[in-house]
């Protein structure tokens, strides 16, 4: 599994951080913090990188809900003495609303750049 997450998190999210950081890997299926709001998984990776894998029909299901899932992002990173938060949400016509959705973060109030959205294929989520 540790393979799994470490190439969908480089690959796929981007993400630069060392070999290290992958050494601990934490799946958690049901995170209470985003039970109300739905997710699929929240990855915890070497107690420096968070991602919150979200399955949506479409992004417009979630406008409504960003702002939510970044301020609960934000302060679940901060308490928790985690440098990043990625926001992940997967959906079939990512290709058509990715635009509109980056639109929307970058309009959220107390964005910092330790938070990230990223809008992928249904296909690029790894099994876990």
């Amino acid at each position: 599994m540790q393979d799994i997450i470490k190439s969908f998190t480089r690959n796929t999210l981007g993400c630069n951080c060392p070999d290290k950081v992958f050494e601990q890997i934490d799946i958690n299926q049901s995170p209470e913090q985003f039970q109300d709001l739905g997710c699929e998984a929240l990855i915890s990776i070497g107690g420096r990188l968070m991602v919150l894998l979200i399955s949506a029909e479409d992004g417009e299901s979630l406008q409504t809900s960003l702002t939510d899932y970044f301020e609960r992002g934000k302060q679940y990173r901060d308490e928790r003495g985690f440098n990043r938060f990625r926001l992940t949400i997967a959906c079939d016509n990512a290709d058509s609303i990715r635009a509109l959705m980056m639109e929307q973060f970058q309009g959220l109030d107390n964005i910092d750049d330790r938070l990230h959205l990223h809008v992928i294929k249904k296909s690029d989520v790894p099994q876990l």
